[in-house]
């Protein structure tokens, strides 16, 4: 039987991976603008998700706490970039701050069990894997269930 199942899914077609460019020479605030807007709609449709996990684990006290302390962490140029993805998606849900503790899943202790690696090629070309093995079910305005794997 799991011969079966492992030969059904070699058959699947393979859902084709979306390639941006990301130019370090663009303004900041401009820099993500093709990435977010081509996942526009999973990105709202997590914010409802997303900000309920928050809430059930931090107060408001330590949410602002820790969005304080990542910002004055990070440079500029990050805040920039997050500032430049608030403005795109334009919701309530994700503020710069919400975009940056979203950003900062692990040092939530959110999950904990995911592997990623981020390298650099000789010719300066930067490559970034994760291994997305926990699950962050969301609502699709459509009413379907999306799950890291769709995204």
């Amino acid at each position: 039987m799991m011969c079966r199942n492992l030969l059904f899914l070699l058959a699947m077609p393979a859902a084709a991976v979306p390639s941006f460019d990301i130019h370090l020479e663009t303004a900041p605030e401009l820099r993500w603008a093709e990435v977010t807007k081509y996942y526009m709609k999973d990105i709202l449709a997590m914010g409802e998700t997303f900000n309920r996990t928050l809430h059930n684990k931090f107060t408001v006290e330590e949410l602002k706490e820790w969005a304080d302390v990542l910002s004055n962490g990070v440079p500029k140029e990050f805040l920039d970039e997050f500032r430049g993805m608030e403005k795109i998606v334009n919701s309530p849900l994700w503020t710069a701050d919400r975009l940056m503790l979203f950003n900062n899943l692990y040092e939530l202790e959110s999950p904990t069990m995911c592997s990623g690696i981020l390298a650099a090629q000789q010719d300066g070309t930067v490559i970034h894997g994760r291994n997305m093995d926990y699950s962050f079910l969301y609502k699709m305005p459509d009413g379907s269930t999306h799950d890291w794997p769709d995204v």
